[in-house]
Formats: C-alpha cells, structure tokens, sequence
C-alpha cells in the first residue's frame, strides 16, 4: 500500500550496511479503518519496531536494545513519527483514491458491429468506443471460444480517448447455413459480456475501410501535433539560449557622434596658442620630448 518510506546508509568497517526505516499505512474502504506500521530494519532483517500506545521503540532482537534505549530518548522523532503513520499518510491516501477515482473506475461500454468488404473476405467484428484498454475480444461457436481461421487485431486509440479493437473470422468454409452458430463476444476485463450474432442482417458493407482510414488519419494527426510541439520546443530553446548569449556577452563600446562638450572655464582662461615648427626633440623615458617655439610664448618642452 502507499506510505513512505526512509533509508540511511552507513559504512561499517568491512563493508556498507544499510539501515532502514520504513512506514506504511493500509486503508479499508468498508469500514474506514486505517491499519499503519513503522518498522525499522538492519542489514535486511527486522530490528526495530514503534509501539503507538506507549511511544516507544520495541527490540526485535537483542542486538537492537542498545539502538532501541537511544531512540527512545528522542520522544520528538517518536511522536514525528506517529503524525505521519497515523495522520499524514491515511490523509494522503484518502485524498490520492478521491481524486484518482474517476480515473481508476472509469469504464466504457463499446458499440459492436460486423463488417466485411466483399462476400469472400473475412469478417470483422469491429467495437469502438470502450475504455480502459484491457478488453477481451473473440469468436466462439456454439458457445464454445474457437481460435481456428480467427485472426485478432491490435487495440488502437481513437481521437476521445477511447479504444477500437477488430476481431476477424475467415468464413470461406463456413456454409451460410452454420452462421448462426458463431457470435463475436467482448468483454472488459470484470464486466459483462457484449455479443453480437454472425448474421447476414448485422454485416455492414464498405465501412471498414472508412473506420481504417479513420485511424490512419488519426495517427497522422498525432504525427503532426506531436512535430508542431517539438518544433516549437526547439524554436522556444533556441531564442533562450540567444538570450542568455547576448547577457553575458561584453557590450561594445559607443561612440558619440554628437558635437564634442564645451571648453571648461580653466580651457576658457588658458587661450590656446598656436605652435611653430618644431625646434628639437629627444628620447625621454617611454615617450618623446618635443622643444616647442609657442607663437607669443617662446621656447617650451612638452612630452608626449
């Protein structure tokens, strides 16, 4: 049954062991009552186990006493541990079977019908529309199942998420006369038979075709839905990765092409003077030191 369930694993000496602690809880839908268990296990053996009226672990067997006289000192953990056996888990449970009920006890009856193409092909006994899958589908003559010249299709899915299934009987030795005799039976699986008798007034003409195409068309669709998502899957990944390129990429450098800034005032009380030719210059550290003629000024250096 649904529960929890821990494990902790340590390293011994020669080797690894493995401590287990394992709570579950079994619920019976009748008479609502709900039945839990918290067992701890060592090496695969049962070691501990967790008394709810006396909140306290019992020893399993000897080697367990000294663990047992340790746990029963932590009565946080014991009571931790009854919250979730007898509270949490039955509620978890009870909330999984209310909601999973409509699911797990949905059931469908098909429509049954028997088709044939031409007067020389098998028939089909064709049901559609059942649900769950796990259906049982055959022929039998005079009550008795028959697998001789039978031939049973695959279940397929139809576009409201139910099933179709085909069963088919070769007929070709079998004498308009004997008809009767046959029925194709379905039955899913803990309910009651469906049956339909081989009779010539039940066989419809040039349908199975149209329900063939019908499920072709079906998985072609699929086919389609399925590429559209995966397509939009890849196109959705690959703006998120241009996206997160582009984050961490470092931003070039702009360049302004707007009218450079006015002169300071300390540019605006320094005239600019122009300069004549240069007089000489020399190697100075790094850089070069120019002996410059300032027009109104006279000789100067400046280093470049």
């Amino acid at each position: 049954m649904p529960g929890f369930i821990m494990l902790v694993e340590t390293c011994g000496t020669e080797g690894g062991s493995i401590l287990q602690v394992r709570g579950s809880c079994d619920l019976d839908e009748e008479t609502q009552k709900v039945t839990t268990v918290v067992l701890a296990g060592y090496d695969g053996e049962d070691f501990l186990a967790l008394d709810f009226e006396k909140l306290a672990w019992i020893a399993l067997q000897p080697r367990a006493i000294p663990v047992k006289l340790l746990w029963n000192i932590d009565k946080v953990g014991i009571l931790l541990a009854k919250q979730l056996a007898t509270h949490d888990c039955p509620a978890f449970l009870k909330e999984l079977l209310d909601k999973g009920k409509s699911i797990l006890l949905r059931t469908e009856n098909p429509s049954l019908s028997l088709l044939q193409k031409s007067p020389s092909s098998p028939v089909s006994c064709h049901a559609t529309g059942f649900y769950p899958s796990r259906a049982l589908m055959f022929w039998r003559k005079d009550g008795e199942e028959i697998h001789e010249n039978v031939d049973l299709g695959e279940i397929l899915p139809n576009n409201d998420d139910t099933f179709q299934m085909r069963i088919y009987l070769d007929i070709s030795s079998i004498s308009p006369e004997d008809w009767r005799r046959y029925d194709c039976v379905f039955q899913l699986i803990d309910n009651e038979e469906k049956i339909i008798n081989l009779d010539i007034a039940n066989i419809g003409a040039d349908r199975e075709r149209q329900i063939l195409v019908t499920s072709v068309e079906h998985h072609i669709h699929c086919c389609r839905w399925f590429w559209s998502r995966t397509m939009q899957a890849l196109h959705q990944t690959t703006k998120r990765n241009h996206w997160f390129t582009d984050q961490k990429r470092t931003p070039a450098p702009r360049y302004l092409t707007a009218e450079p800034p006015p002169p300071t005032q300390d540019h605006q009380r320094c005239p600019v003077l122009p300069v004549r030719p240069i007089v000489d210059s020399r190697r100075q550290g790094r850089g070069w030191q120019y002996l410059l003629d300032w027009e109104g000024r006279g000789l100067g250096s400046q280093v470049l």
